[in-house]
């Protein structure tokens, strides 16, 4: 029922009793964190935070880490290698340096799977994971393990609980997410084929093609996150279909509510 990625970190444990605290957090249907057993996992642990973090030791400044960045988020290849051949050209060095990383697969959305409906490039959902348990992590460590049970415990029912009230068919983040979209939507323009393709232009002279039946635009953000990209909104406006309704089946309030069925049980003391 969750997409099928792992957060994989650690954080130091607290206190007189030294050690470390390691986590795996999956994505729910809201975009939040949550366990499930799942297989063919792709597991996310932070690459492209500490590639910055060394990159930046050798080539400082505001704009070469925009450039990298830019090379980070490209979700196509020809994205990749045009905003490669971009930091080649401001800095060299910069670029040799960014050629000896690890491949690209690590760290740019352009080598991510569409399987995962996800396009995540940095770890936030363990450290919101490990900042949760935070007063947990001054204990030994069979209260530090109960504790954290007992913190987890508590979000399973308040999420199950508020998602349930919430009146609409997806989570308040994804649909954040697609209204800010459709939003952006209105400076795009598509032109019908006539069956289920569009060709979308801004004018900036930029064009994508998106097909409505696949699910699927030139800039592949649709088939890696699952939410329907900007110009597919633009497309999708010109038809009856409701943009909040185009989204990939793991994104729906009801796989939420599945996942989150899946509750921690209360146990008793060792005294009883």
């Amino acid at each position: 029922m969750c997409r099928p990625v792992i957060g994989l970190d650690g954080c130091h444990i607290k206190g007189p009793y030294p050690g470390q605290l390691l986590s795996a957090v999956a994505v729910d249907s809201n975009n939040d964190l949550e366990i499930d057993k799942q297989y063919h996992y792709t597991f996310i642990s932070d690459q492209q935070k500490h590639m910055y973090r060394n990159f930046k030791k050798k080539h400082p400044g505001k704009a070469l880490k925009g450039m990298l960045q830019s090379t980070v988020r490209s979700s196509t290849i020809e994205m990749y290698k045009k905003a490669a051949e971009d930091l080649k050209e401001y800095d060299s060095e910069a670029y040799k340096w960014m050629e000896k990383a690890p491949h690209p697969m690590h760290w740019c959305k352009a080598y991510f799977s569409p399987h995962t409906k996800c396009d995540m490039i940095v770890n936030n959902l363990c450290e919101s994971f490990n900042s949760h348990i935070l007063e947990a992590r001054d204990k030994p460590i069979i209260s530090l393990l109960q504790k954290a049970r007992e913190l987890m415990m508590e979000r399973i029912q308040k999420r199950k609980a508020a998602m349930t009230r919430y009146p609409h068919s997806t989570g308040p983040l994804i649909r954040k997410i697609i209204e800010d979209r459709i939003e952006e939507s209105f400076q795009w323009f598509p032109q019908f084929n006539g069956i289920d393709g569009y060709q979308v232009k801004c004018p900036r002279n930029s064009q994508f093609a998106v097909n409505l039946k696949k699910k699927s635009c030139t800039c592949r953000i649709w088939e890696l996150s699952g939410l329907p990209c900007t110009h597919a909104i633009a497309a999708i406006k010109q038809t009856e279909n409701d943009p909040h309704e185009m989204i990939a089946e793991c994104h729906y309030k009801r796989l939420f509510l599945q996942v989150y069925n899946n509750v921690l049980q209360p146990i008793s003391s060792q005294l009883l």
